[in-house]
């Protein structure tokens, strides 16, 4: 009987982290649309639309919103991002970070697109709350408006 328990609660702790894992996303997301928009509110910067998810079961997570032209240079502004030109200086580590990050919401906007960003746990990255993001990478479409945010939740 003592072997039944402990494989009964072996086999549940198991069920317990495979659904834990498949709610990660559902769960996060709402934390992640909060905490972006906290950090937009900060730039002055209130979308119209904002649709955020967290990738898989990493720190990482990745927001699609409509930014005005004015909205754009108040981000950019706001949070000290740097442009990231479209043939990058891989010496640069923004660039290596898109390089490293590859495909995101921003392979849904059409060429050329623009792309700006700041890394290594910048102040202007930390969240009321306390906790902060790594990185932020943003690309937009100037044509439709239509951009890409792709933030790390930072460590500790």
């Amino acid at each position: 009987m003592g072997n039944a328990s402990a494989f009964g609660a072996s086999a549940l702790g198991g069920l317990l982290l495979i659904g834990c894992t498949a709610l990660w996303n559902p769960v996060q997301r709402g934390g992640l649309d909060t905490d972006v928009r906290q950090l937009l509110r900060g730039a002055g910067v209130k979308p119209a639309r904002l649709d955020c998810r967290m990738l898989a079961d990493t720190r990482d997570g990745e927001c699609s919103l409509s930014l005005t032209p004015s909205d754009a240079g108040a981000l950019i502004q706001g949070l000290k991002l740097e442009a990231i030109p479209a043939e990058p200086s891989w010496a640069s580590s923004l660039s290596q970070l898109v390089r490293f990050k590859g495909p995101d919401c921003a392979a849904a906007l059409s060429s050329p697109i623009e792309r700006h960003g700041i890394a290594r746990r910048p102040a202007a990255l930390r969240l009321p709350g306390g906790s902060a993001f790594d990185y932020l990478l943003l690309s937009i479409d100037p044509r439709s408006q239509q951009a890409c945010l792709q933030v790390s939740y930072a460590y500790g």
